[in-house]
């Protein structure tokens, strides 16, 4: 089976000795079958719902495929997950919108 060369891959435990013993692991793994992890962008995160009144310590997020996942708050105060447009896909396109507009200006 072949992969395409940038494939992304998230794995979610319910326990964080599970998500760490795999990520020991994961490496060896894909190596017998040719493949291997990018050191710089692989990592481990403990993702879960913060504890404590909101604002209180930083709440845990990352960025995947032009989004920031991040814990907030619902309307009837309970945790759940959000998207946002992460920053650094939101101004590339911003810049692109602006630059289009620039050529086709007079039109």
């Amino acid at each position: 089976m072949r992969f395409p060369r940038a494939t992304r891959l998230v794995l979610a435990f319910a326990l964080a000795t599970d998500g760490q013993r795999v990520l020991r692991v994961l490496d060896k793994r894909l190596e017998r079958h040719g493949l291997r992890l990018h050191a710089t962008k692989t990592r481990y995160v403990d993702f879960r719902p913060p504890r404590g009144e909101p604002g209180s310590a930083p709440r845990p997020s990352f960025d995947l495929l032009g989004f920031t996942h991040v814990w907030d708050r619902t309307r009837r105060g309970r945790w759940a997950l959000r998207r946002y447009t992460a920053k650094k896909r939101f101004a590339r396109s911003v810049k692109a919108v602006n630059a289009w507009c620039r050529k086709h200006r007079h039109l």
